[in-house]
């Protein structure tokens, strides 16, 4: 299979721990693709699924060893924000190791030089945020 080649890749709601998500798919994609940078724009994690009745499993290891190692072979830049599910990652932003950083916040530029502003989303949510 040849592998998909692509500037930056993002993804959101994973939900690692959580019994629905489809950590094999991702891990599979990931393996299949090359890119310069990965955003990973929040809920990667899941952890109210791991604080009730979640398990965190091999597959889900799997991802973040994928990640890593597109990281430290590939040069890929692992850009990680937090969603609501993963907020826990909040409070040691900013990080940043080699190509891994955690931040709060992120600014993604095109080929264009045309700026997104990346978030997760769920600072639009009423009901998320009053569930706190």
């Amino acid at each position: 299979m040849e592998k998909l080649n692509v500037r930056t890749l993002i993804l959101s709601d994973i939900h690692l721990g959580n019994k629905n998500s489809k950590n094999k798919e991702v891990v599979k994609l990931l393996k299949n693709t090359n890119c310069e940078k990965l955003i990973l724009n929040g809920d990667i994690v899941d952890a109210w699924s791991l604080m009730r009745n979640g398990k965190w499993t091999k597959n889900d290891t799997k991802f973040f060893r994928q990640i890593l190692k597109m990281s430290y072979e590939h040069n890929t830049e692992i850009i990680y924000l937090r969603g609501n599910h993963d907020e826990f990652i909040e409070h040691v932003a900013p990080f940043v190791f080699n190509n891994f950083k955690i931040v709060k916040e992120y600014y993604h530029t095109d080929l264009h030089g045309k700026k997104f502003y990346v978030i997760h989303g769920d600072i639009f949510d009423v009901i998320t945020k009053n569930l706190k």
